[in-house]
Formats: C-alpha cells, sequence, structure tokens
C-alpha cells in the first residue's frame, strides 16, 4: 500500500501536488484530488469528511491523498 504510486503522488514535486498549489480553498482541492486519483468528485458526505480532516490535521492534504490511492475503489478500478 506505500508503493512507488504512492511515494511518488505525495513527493512535494508529483504533478498532483504541483497541480494542487495554484488551488487555495480547501473544497476546491478536495475536488481535484478526488478528480486526479477517482476520476470523479466526492460526494456530499466525502466532501463534509474532508472538511472535517483538512480542519482538524495539518497533514489533511496528504491524508487524503494516501488514502485514496489505498482506496478499495482506487484499487480495483484504475
Amino acid at each position: 500500500m506505500n508503493g512507488e504510486l504512492t511515494r511518488a503522488a505525495l513527493e512535494e514535486g508529483s504533478y498532483l501536488r504541483r497541480s494542487l498549489r495554484s488551488i487555495r480553498q480547501p473544497d476546491d482541492r478536495v475536488q481535484a484530488i478526488y478528480q486526479s486519483i477517482l476520476i470523479r468528485r466526492p460526494t456530499a458526505d466525502e466532501s463534509q469528511r474532508c472538511r472535517d480532516l483538512f480542519a482538524a490535521s495539518p497533514t489533511a492534504e496528504t491524508d487524503l491523498i494516501w488514502a485514496l490511492l489505498n482506496s478499495r475503489e482506487f484499487l480495483t478500478n484504475h
């Protein structure tokens, strides 16, 4: 679960991280992360959970990227 793809995506210089730099609003960042990894927008429930995560954790973006790359949805569909 912590393979090369995950490690590469989490690096500050990765394409995903570079593309997020210009996005300021947390909700927009979450949407961009979901679209980049799962090729879909987050559901209303997922968006709320992400808002809670971003409010509670200084590493929320890294945590979200890691979680999505290791999700059943990503592992079975992509």
